[in-house]
C-alpha cells in the first residue's frame, strides 16, 4: 500500500511542479525585500522599513497572544476585562500604523515633482 501511494504522489509532483513553474515564467513575481550589509541609521528608507518590521511584529504579538487569551476565555476562564484589554490593544495597532504611514519617506517621483 505505502508503494502504491508513493508512487501516486511521485507521479504528481512533477506535473504541479511543471504547472508552477509555468505560472512563474509568464508572470512576473517579485521577489522581497532584501537589506545587504548594515544599515545606515540616517536613511530614510532604511528607517521606514525598520518601522514595517516593527509594526508587523507588533501585529503579530497581538495576533498571537490575543487569540491565545480569547481561546482559554472560551474555554471557561473568565476574564472581566478582555473586551478592554482587546479594544486598547487594536488601538495602540492602530496609532502605530498611522504613524508608520504619516513617517513614509517622500519617492523619488514625489520629490522631483516638489521641486519643479
Amino acid at each position: 500500500m505505502k508503494d502504491l501511494i508513493r508512487t501516486y504522489f511521485d507521479a504528481q509532483i512533477p506535473l504541479y511542479w511543471t504547472v508552477w513553474r509555468k505560472n512563474c515564467i509568464n508572470t512576473k513575481i517579485l521577489m522581497p525585500l532584501r537589506w545587504y550589509g548594515n544599515g545606515d541609521q540616517s536613511d530614510p528608507l532604511y528607517l521606514h522599513f525598520s518601522r514595517i518590521v516593527n509594526l508587523t511584529i507588533h501585529f503579530m504579538l497581538f495576533a498571537a497572544i490575543n487569540s491565545c487569551l480569547w481561546f482559554f476565555q472560551n474555554l471557561g476562564q473568565t476574564w472581566s476585562s478582555l473586551k478592554v484589554f482587546t479594544g486598547i490593544w487594536i488601538l495602540l495597532l492602530m496609532v502605530h500604523l498611522t504613524y508608520v504611514i504619516i513617517r513614509k519617506p517622500a519617492s523619488e517621483a514625489e520629490k522631483l515633482l516638489e521641486k519643479e
